[in-house]
């Protein structure tokens, strides 16, 4: 409760600071992943209707809410946000001079030692917000866009031909800025999770300058043909076909298990697992699979009315319709052959 209630005091002070980062999704309302998808994927668009192909970088931060110095918090949340006097010193408090237990056969021990990461509800948000503060500052240094949902770190930038080495330059210095700053406090890129995908259309990306790979901490990143971020998996025309198909297999796979065990659950139960497990998947994100194809939304509503029959039983339904009709036309045969003879 305590907790809750420092959070509640804090979060709003965070938010209304000038330093706090507009783009910044998680953690506040009206802010979540379909949110951050949506902002993201329409620069995207509007690019790619001025005939500018996007090259979006996905970075992976190395367990950041683990890692995170907690002298480094507190610097930052005072330098940054203001804060100071009693709540800086009930964080500080609440941070240092944590303990960890241990219980082993027979006995039990108890150490005291220095803690990083995030160990409660309100340091959790709070991390966050001052992690970001700097990483905003240095994307706009080098005018290049970004979308943050999370430890979930987007970069892009709409790329032209004749300027095409230019900006790939420009998006390795601001990544090389990121990953000395990340170093010097404590975190680090995860280079081998870290994707990156060129967006645009098929005409568009047939004639546009290829380029292999982006340098991430050393290593050369390959642009790749589709990326999952937030849930969603995006191709690189846009299209949602990996997306959908991802969907479709997740379903089908606990819409088989829910057929076996059907027969067992009431319709309230059997609803339950539907909507928790499969209609869940369906349902994310609607509004970013606005104008897809007809076959991939065929697909979806394939899906959709399966999980409605197997849920209503409306397979057993039918098939003892059908059986019962065949059984009275075969006992009318019988019973008019009889009549004639």
């Amino acid at each position: 409760m305590l907790e809750r209630l420092f959070l509640a005091r804090l979060q709003p002070h965070v938010i209304e600071s000038h330093n706090f980062n507009p783009l910044q999704s998680a953690y506040r309302p009206l802010h979540s992943t379909e949110t951050s998808l949506l902002f993201t994927l329409n620069n995207i668009f509007t690019a790619s209707d001025s005939g500018r192909p996007t090259v979006l970088v996905a970075l992976d931060l190395s367990a950041a809410f683990d890692t995170i110095d907690h002298g480094i918090l507190l610097n930052r949340l005072s330098s940054s946000f203001g804060i100071g006097g009693p709540a800086i010193s009930w964080l500080h408090s609440y941070l240092t001079g944590r303990s960890s237990k241990f219980a082993s056969p027979g006995r039990h021990q108890m150490h005291n030692r220095y803690l990083p990461g995030s160990p409660g509800l309100c340091a959790w948000p709070i991390t966050f917000f001052s992690l970001r503060l700097t990483l905003w500052s240095a994307d706009h240094l080098h005018g290049i866009m970004h979308q943050q949902y999370a430890d979930d770190t987007q970069l892009y930038l709409s790329l032209t031909a004749p300027e095409l080495r230019n900006s790939i330059q420009t998006l390795q210095n601001c990544l090389s800025q990121l990953q000395t700053w990340l170093c010097l406090n404590g975190l680090s890129l995860n280079a081998e999770k870290s994707e990156v995908i060129l967006f645009g259309t098929r005409q568009r990306l047939c004639s546009f300058p290829a380029f292999d790979s982006i340098i991430i901490d050393g290593i050369n990143v390959p642009v790749s043909d589709s990326l999952k971020t937030l849930g969603v998996t995006l191709d690189s025309h846009l299209t949602m076909d990996k997306h959908v198909l991802t969907v479709s297999r997740a379903c089908n796979f606990h819409l088989r298990a829910l057929r076996l065990i059907r027969p067992a659950l009431t319709l309230e139960m059997a609803s339950s697992i539907a909507s928790s497990l499969i209609h869940s998947r369906l349902d994310y994100p609607n509004a970013v699979l606005l104008g897809i194809s007809n076959k991939n939304l065929n697909k979806l509503q394939h899906l959709q009315n399966s999980l409605a029959r197997t849920v209503l039983q409306e397979f057993r339904v039918r098939q003892s319709y059908f059986f019962t009709t065949y059984i009275g036309y075969q006992f009318v045969s019988v019973l008019t052959s009889s009549l004639l003879v």
